[in-house]
């Protein structure tokens, strides 16, 4: 009788041990899948930052390319325009 009782607090001390790691397990589980998932947030935030400063810049450079040819255009159509006093 003492041996069957014994036997039984065993099981149910390693049952409970049992639980408290599944427990801790799904504990950890848990946080490392918030860990990967704002992990995957922050690269895809910082892809779209590159992106849009690829597109500014992108912006920038045909703005530049409007500006030169304007310019060039303005120099073609009266290459002493720079020198008369413009109208402000």
């Amino acid at each position: 009788m003492v041996s069957r009782r014994r036997r039984a607090e065993k099981v149910e001390e390693r049952r409970t041990a049992v639980a408290a790691h599944r427990d801790e397990a799904a504990v950890r589980s848990r946080s490392a899948e918030q860990a990967r998932l704002e992990a995957e947030e922050r690269t895809a935030r910082a892809e779209r930052e590159r992106l849009n400063a690829e597109e500014q810049a992108d912006r920038a450079e045909r703005e530049r390319a409007a500006a030169y040819y304007h310019e060039s255009q303005a120099r073609e159509i009266d290459p002493d325009a720079d020198d008369k006093p413009r109208d402000v």
